[in-house]
């Protein structure tokens, strides 16, 4: 796997840089062009993640963490992400980090997985964690995946779709929000304002309003989404 940045003004593919015996993913780019990923050592299986600027590669890997990723950016620089700590089968913590103030922030780890993406230009960041025993919230529906919103001041908002898994991939500035309701064999898509207010809550929406077979995964500001949709052969 080779990250590549692709320009339609002039259809050109620029690969970006990489290393003998590694895999690059190029995830996550703002609108000046700077991109964020992670690199993978083909032979250990450990990754760090990367920002990518005016064609300098930036590697980064959180103290003590065998698998960094770098998911999202804004326009403000921010990045967002996940390290996978101890070993490939420890625990997941989602990631926050200001290069300009070289600041990490950690929150939501997950003996399973915490994936931190969407980040919009006031640094309110989305992402999906998966909760289990006694880390489920009061009033939530069992173990499995929970959506959650972290506002820039920090406060974390938990909710579930109609009770459901709930994965959130994108946010944009003015709070809309994209993911997918249900198992990711059969995901179900939606468009919502983000919750708010902190502490969890279990939404309702009208099957009619939600998109059979679709994943979001992004969101512009104008409000227009890019994902992905699941289909199998009977």
């Amino acid at each position: 796997s080779t990250a590549f940045v692709y320009n339609p003004r002039n259809d050109t593919f620029v690969p970006l840089p990489t290393e003998s015996g590694h895999a690059t993913w190029g995830i996550g780019i703002n609108d000046v062009g700077v991109v964020v990923g992670h690199i993978k050592n083909l032979g250990t299986g450990h990754a760090d993640a990367f920002i990518y600027d005016k064609g300098v590669m930036t590697r980064l890997s959180f103290p003590g963490a065998v698998y960094t990723e770098a998911r999202g950016i804004n326009n403000r620089g921010i990045v967002t992400g996940n390290a996978q700590l101890e070993s490939l089968e420890g625990p997941w913590i989602g990631l926050v980090y200001d290069p300009a103030k070289n600041k990490v922030e950690t929150f939501m780890p997950s003996a399973v997985e915490t994936i931190v993406q969407g980040i919009n230009d006031r640094g309110d960041v989305v992402g999906s964690v998966w909760l289990r025993g006694g880390e489920v919230p009061v009033g939530g529906s069992g173990n499995g995946f929970y959506g959650f919103v972290r506002d820039a001041r920090g406060v974390v908002t938990l909710f579930r779709i109609n009770g459901d898994h709930t994965v959130v991939r994108g946010i944009s500035s003015y709070g809309r929000i994209t993911g997918w309701a249900g198992p990711s064999v059969n995901p179900r898509a939606f468009v919502i304002d983000a919750p708010t207010g902190g502490g969890f809550q279990n939404l309702t929406i009208a099957e009619e309003d939600l998109y059979d077979g679709f994943q979001g995964q992004g969101m512009t500001n104008s409000g227009r989404v890019v994902g992905n949709f699941w289909e199998y052969d009977e």
